[in-house]
């Protein structure tokens, strides 16, 4: 099973790597119009986060501080919440449990009545594995 993780993770990280330099040219792109930076911010630090530059990840998600007020699709709210379980994911690579659970908690809650979805999969299994260590303590 770990090697076929591993391979999983080499053959995705040129993809995730081309990820990041669309996500800085679009930054580019759209750095005179009023977008929220919000959108940037999210998928830069979930890039960062799969690339396991969790530092930078972090960096990336202390930016990351709401959703955009025009999102509303229920398919969107979940994208930005599985963002907000990586920004979590960051703090826990950092020791900061209380901070990344404080994050999944509230991206779960904000994610029950939605669809489910792999977004949705993603944000329930960051709050429970958070929410574990935590009450393992």
């Amino acid at each position: 099973m770990e090697q076929i993780i591993f391979v999983a993770k080499r053959v995705a990280e040129p993809v995730i790597e081309q990820a990041l330099v669309e996500i800085e040219h679009f930054n580019a792109l759209t750095g005179s119009t009023k977008l929220d930076s919000n959108l940037y911010y999210a998928e830069k630090g979930k890039s960062l986060y799969l690339l396991g530059r969790y530092g930078e990840s972090l960096e990336a998600f202390n930016y990351f501080t709401e959703i955009p007020i025009f999102i509303s699709h229920p398919y969107d709210l979940l994208s930005m919440n599985e963002c907000f379980s990586y920004k979590a994911l960051c703090y826990v690579q950092h020791g900061e449990l209380t901070t990344a659970y404080e994050i999944a908690k509230k991206a779960y809650i904000d994610s029950i009545d939605l669809t489910d979805l792999p977004y949705k999969r993603k944000i329930e299994e960051t709050y429970l594995t958070i929410k574990a260590q935590i009450d393992s303590r």
